[in-house]
């Protein structure tokens, strides 16, 4: 035993002594209550005629065989209950970590068919295609108030809430306009969403990542100042495409 435990011990003794002393709150009483109430209750359950029936013999013997009925019927119960919940939680965490798998090869082909420096219709329909599938990987969830609050504060809710709206009608319409909050503050706020420690409110956002990759790529020539603008889009994509992943595959362990 640690001795912080010893020590948390010892001060639940001295407190229990010192109650039991003092009797403030008429302990000795409260303990008669109890008991007088436990036997009670025993003797109105030995008088049961269900119990009486399965546990009394006529001589009014206990009978442990009964008791031992119903518990290897609560011990076979509860087995098949947890036999059950281990198996779905098996099921989820496999289908989690399949999903995982795909993810990242639907995610790795993208950003090597956009670095391909030909731009022909082979590349435009690669990039395309996994765009789509990457789409279909993240379907859109919803953002809740309560978790921009917690990200952002209050002051900075309504701010936060605009900006993520806009930063879809931006990726999805693919326009910009001062009605509009400006594109670089719009990726301030999703990226500070992308980073916290919590997957809630990332995949449409995400899923808008993986569409503005493939828009940046189209009449990609591969000229040194165009590469170097795609590679840091693509990787702040994969930090946070890494982040989300590493939190799901905690959950795939868990069996959520």
């Amino acid at each position: 035993m640690k001795k912080k435990d010893i020590i948390a011990w010892f001060i639940i003794f001295v407190i229990f002594g010192l109650l039991l002393s003092t009797n403030p709150w008429n302990v000795y009483g409260l303990c008669k209550f109890i008991k007088l109430w436990i036997l009670k209750e025993c003797i109105n359950i030995w008088h049961n005629p269900i119990f009486s029936t399965f546990f009394v013999d006529k001589d009014g013997k206990f009978l442990w065989i009964g008791i031992t009925s119903v518990l290897a019927i609560a011990t076979l119960t509860f087995n098949a209950w947890d036999r059950r919940r281990q198996f779905n939680a098996d099921l989820k965490s496999k289908s989690r970590i399949k999903w995982i798998e795909n993810v990242r090869v639907a995610y790795s082909e993208l950003v090597d068919n956009i670095m391909i420096t030909d731009n022909d219709e082979s590349r435009s329909k690669d990039v395309t295609k996994n765009v789509t599938l990457l789409s279909l990987y993240f379907g859109d969830d919803k953002l809740s108030d309560g978790h921009l609050n917690q990200i952002f504060g209050s002051d900075k809710l309504q701010h936060a809430r605009k900006s993520v709206s806009d930063f879809c009608i931006i990726i999805d319409k693919n326009i910009i306009s001062d009605d509009l909050t400006p594109v670089d503050e719009c990726w301030k706020v999703v990226e500070k969403i992308l980073v916290s420690n919590d997957n809630e409110g990332k995949n449409f956002i995400l899923k808008r990542c993986f569409v503005d990759l493939g828009r940046q790529s189209e009449g990609y020539a591969g000229n040194d100042e165009e590469r170097a603008t795609l590679l840091k889009k693509i990787n702040k994509v994969t930090e946070w495409l890494s982040l989300y992943l590493h939190l799901e595959w905690e959950r795939a362990k868990r069996g959520e």
